[in-house]
Formats: structure tokens, sequence, C-alpha cells
């Protein structure tokens, strides 16, 4: 389960199911009666989640997946699972790139989910993966 606040209520991104289901469900809860308002279900639930822009963004090892919050509707999943900060309606972070050579910086559309690298170069050889 995941817990942050917005717009003065809680918002919560759980399981929905029994054990071994792992769809989601978001839902409000009003401060402090606690009342519970169903939001939307998704096809997964993540550790950990923000809302940004509108959108609720949740994250897991290995995944990601933002949904619409007032709509519902799932804008986009896969990318980054361990960024750094959001700013100006994307998602910054930094990685070592599949070639293992090279280090770069990045963003990720908060809406659409487009990738754009911002800047890369070389890591120190002793940094790089040895064939």
């Amino acid at each position: 389960m995941s817990l942050v606040e917005n717009a003065g209520r809680a918002v919560v991104w759980s399981q929905a199911g029994a054990r071994m289901d792992f769809t989601g469900r978001v839902y409000a809860l009003s401060v402090p009666e606690l009342t519970e308002s169903e939001l939307f279900k998704t096809d997964f639930f993540p550790t950990s989640h923000q809302i940004l822009n509108d959108a609720a963004v949740g994250w897991s090892i290995g995944r990601i997946d933002t949904y619409d919050m007032l709509s519902g509707k799932k804008l986009w999943g896969g990318g980054q699972w361990n960024w750094h900060g959001a700013a100006n309606g994307c998602i910054y972070f930094s990685q070592r790139d599949p070639d293992a050579k090279h280090t770069s910086v990045n963003r990720i559309d908060i809406q659409t989910g487009a990738l754009h690298q911002l800047y890369s170069e070389e890591l120190p050889p002793e940094m790089q993966r040895k064939p």
C-alpha cells in the first residue's frame, strides 16, 4: 500500500485482490473522517507512488505505471523505476547505459511516457564493464 497527500485528502494505491492478484485500486480518504471514495482500478499495484500534474505515477522494482487521476485511464507503463525527481511535467533520472561504457541523464514525459536522453558521457575505464 502506498499513501500520498493530494488536495487535502489521502490518496491510497493498494492491492485490489487476494495475495497473488497483482491488480490495484486507487482511492481517496477524506481527512480527518477517513471516508473512502473509490477513484479507479489499475492492472498492478506499486510499492510507492506520487501524484504529479494530475497523474498517479506508481513504481515498484522494475516497473512504473502512470494513470490519469481524473479519468483513471492508463497513460503509459514501463520506463525507469528509480528516478530522482520530477519538474516541468517530466521525471528525471540518470543511469549507466546498456553498453556499460556510458552514463546518461534522461527525462520521461509524465503524460506521454516519451523518453529523451538529455546528456551522455563515457565512464572512466575503471567503471566500465569489462567484456
